[in-house]
């Protein structure tokens, strides 16, 4: 009858290794018995098959250390040799998360495994984005400026803290682990949420769309945000801001668009001479640093009522344009391209 263990010295070693048989007939690893004598060998095995557990680490002077049953080793051994199918993985980690002792995991060549940092910087890529895709098939806008804005937000704030992980394993903690850097204590409360959301908004999605089985958006506390309530400017404030000497005729002509019509800057950027009626603006497009012409923030073209003092200056304007006399010509046009308007930046320097 062959005996429940293998007995054999390695070379270079003193003392006498074990093999156990286990239960589906394998083998244990190899483990030393921390005996010099084959006699005194056998008995220490034999001990181990009797209380059917063996030691993960036997010393020198032979004290044994955090031992396993027999049939723990067994299923150890498969876990290490055994071929699965994906069926039969699958059960196990399904298995190993019902009872709780894993929270999740992440398999090998799954959606999941995908880099964290390489899935949100494609998340933001106005071209490549599969998110931003979706806006678009909604009808919803999303412009290049807010695109190019996140992808700074991640590279700037996010890479340091998961950096090297997947997306699968990204967890709540992770995220708030931003409120302990001593720099976003100094962050306006305005910033720090739009922080938070460029990573919560894609993991999110990654979530909804199975790329992760973490919910880690949820539960995050973000700074109120109590912004200045803005004020209008009295009849009176106006009339004295447009009596003054401005050092930029141009930028004079626009706050005053603005202030007549309540046009936006990116809207007033983007006006044409075919915009210029007899007696009014048509808003056809606003103007985007980024994204170039294109529908104002509501989507819709409107058209708004101006006196002739106001549009006779407006076209007086556009006739200084170097690149283009006809109706394409851009009414605040850059001195640099002719494909775009002037720097806006500037208007609200010299207000």
């Amino acid at each position: 009858m062959n005996k429940p263990y293998l007995l054999f010295r390695n070379h270079n070693s003193p003392y006498w290794y074990a093999q156990i048989r286990l239960a589906d007939g394998s083998l244990s690893n190899n483990k030393s018995t921390g005996k010099e004598s084959r006699t005194e060998a056998e008995k220490v095995v034999m001990e181990w098959v009797v209380k059917v557990e063996c030691p993960k680490w036997v010393s020198k002077k032979g004290n044994s250390k955090n031992s396993n049953s027999l049939d723990t080793l067994a299923i150890l051994n498969q876990l290490k040799t055994k071929p699965f199918t994906e069926l039969k993985i699958t059960q196990i980690h399904d298995i190993l998360k019902e009872r709780n002792f894993i929270k999740t995991s992440v398999r090998t060549e799954s959606k999941a495994a995908r880099d964290a940092m390489e899935f949100l910087i494609e998340f933001w890529d106005y071209e490549k984005s599969p998110y931003i895709r979706e806006l678009h098939l909604r009808g919803k806008s999303f412009h290049k400026k807010h695109s190019n804005r996140m992808t700074r937000i991640i590279f700037n704030y996010w890479e340091p803290i998961i950096s090297g992980k997947l997306v699968g394993e990204i967890t709540r903690d992770d995220i708030n682990k931003f409120y302990d850097v001593e720099s976003t204590q100094k962050l306006a409360p305005k910033t720090v949420k739009s922080i938070i959301n460029a990573i919560t908004v894609a993991l999110k999605w990654a979530y909804l769309h199975g790329l992760t089985e973490i919910n880690c958006y949820d539960g995050i506390i973000k700074p109120k945000d109590n912004p200045q309530k803005r004020a209008i400017l009295t009849m009176e404030e106006i009339k004295l801001l447009f009596a003054a000497k401005w050092e930029n005729e141009t930028a004079k002509l626009a706050c005053l668009i603005a202030s007549y019509t309540g046009m936006r800057q990116g809207e007033i950027a983007a006006l044409r001479l075919h915009d210029i009626g007899e007696d009014r603006i048509y808003i056809r497009h606003s103007w985007g640093k980024y994204d170039g012409l294109k529908t104002p923030k509501n989507g819709e073209e409107r058209e708004i009522r101006i006196p002739h003092q106001l549009r006779d200056m407006i076209i007086m304007q556009a006739l200084k344009n170097p690149w283009r006399q006809d109706l394409s010509a851009f009414v605040f046009f850059s001195k640099s391209r002719a494909d775009r308007p002037m720097d806006t930046d500037a208007w609200s320097v010299y207000m």
